[in-house]
Order: structure tokens, then C-alpha cells, then sequence
């Protein structure tokens, strides 16, 4: 959970055969859970970064 934090954080998209198949799996269900395509997570806005760590914690 705390390395797809930092990814997400760094709003920068994962190399996806880099990450664990739970990583993955949480990363996608986050990502799903905000609306953010996670294809592009560049495209995230810093406030939507943000929801995202603080929500991710009640997931």
C-alpha cells in the first residue's frame, strides 16, 4: 500500500509489470474510485492527488 502511495503521490503512471499483482490491483481500485484514469495518472490534478492518499486510507 505505502509504494502505490508514493505513486500516486508522484503523480507519475506506473510501469505496471514493475508492481505486485496487489499493487496493481490497488492502484486500479483507487485510481476507479476517484475517477482517475489510471493510464494517465499524470493527468491527475494535485487536489485529486490529495483525495486520493486521504481516501485510500479508508479503503
Amino acid at each position: 500500500m505505502i509504494t502505490v502511495m508514493c505513486i500516486i503521490h508522484s503523480r507519475k503512471t506506473p510501469t505496471v509489470w514493475e508492481m505486485s499483482r496487489q499493487e496493481v490491483l490497488f492502484y486500479c481500485k483507487v485510481c476507479s474510485c476517484f475517477g482517475i484514469d489510471y493510464h494517465r495518472l499524470e493527468a491527475a490534478s494535485k487536489d485529486d492527488v490529495c483525495l486520493m492518499n486521504v481516501g485510500s486510507y479508508n479503503l
